[in-house]
This record gives C-alpha cells, structure tokens and sequence, in this order.
C-alpha cells in the first residue's frame, strides 16, 4: 500500500485511513512524503501510528520531482491501494480533488482511495487529536 503525505503537514486522516487498511489488508505500508521524510512533523507522526499499529511494517520515501502526479502514478503501479488527501475544496465548481489527486483517481494502477480532513482536528493514534500539535 501506498500513502502520500505532505511532509511538512502530515494528514492525520490520510495516516489514519492507511494504517487502518494496511492492517485489515496484512500489507506492508510505504509513506511517501513531499518532504524529507526522517525530519519534521511527520517522523513523530509515524512513530506515534507505528506504535499504535505495531503490526503493520512501514517504509518511507520522498518525492523529489516537480511532477507529483506522474511519481504518484509510479508508485500505485505495484501497490494494492494508493491513499491520499485533498486540500482542495471548491464551493463553486463543487471540485474537491487537486491536480495531483486527480490525475492519479484516473491513471492508477490500483483502486485510489482519497480521504477528506474533516472539520476539526481529526484523531491521532490514541484518539485525542492530531498527533501533530501535540507538545
């Protein structure tokens, strides 16, 4: 399974949908990040879903290229499910999905599944909140 990240702002929703899948399925799950992925937010972020879901091994990779779209693409070629988010939300076309996220719902190689953050801060690992802001 694949998961792609922001690495600077790691999707709790997108970590939590992936672990969540990456369990039920029994698959090995490969992190991609916009970011470095041993550095920032997002290291804390694996640690602390790598604990909660101490079953499901977890590999981490960065993109490194101005064509996320064509890496994402890539990547779901040899993957069983591709997970990402949306930041985008247009009230007035009704589109939801970005460029990247769009381009990969239509050339994956496997089924896409594209998590929406809800409103609020949704949950970390041990359920109270985004283990992101956590001090």
């Amino acid at each position: 399974m694949v998961a792609a990240v922001d690495g600077r702002h790691p999707a709790a929703a997108v970590l939590a949908f992936a672990f969540r899948a990456a369990q039920l399925r029994g698959a090995e799950l490969w992190v991609l990040s916009g970011c470095d992925p041993r550095r920032g937010p997002l290291t804390a972020a694996l640690d602390d879903w790598s604990a909660a879901f101490p079953d499901v091994k977890t590999a981490t990779g960065g993109w490194h290229t101005p064509d996320l779209a064509r890496t994402l693409v890539q990547a779901s070629a040899s993957a069983g499910l591709t997970v990402v988010g949306s930041h985008r939300r247009d009230d007035l076309s009704g589109g939801v999905l970005g460029p990247a996220a769009y381009t990969l719902v239509h050339q994956a190689g496997c089924p896409v599944v594209v998590v929406h953050p809800e409103d609020g801060a949704p949950a970390g690992p041990d359920g109270d909140g985004d283990a992101r802001n956590r001090q």
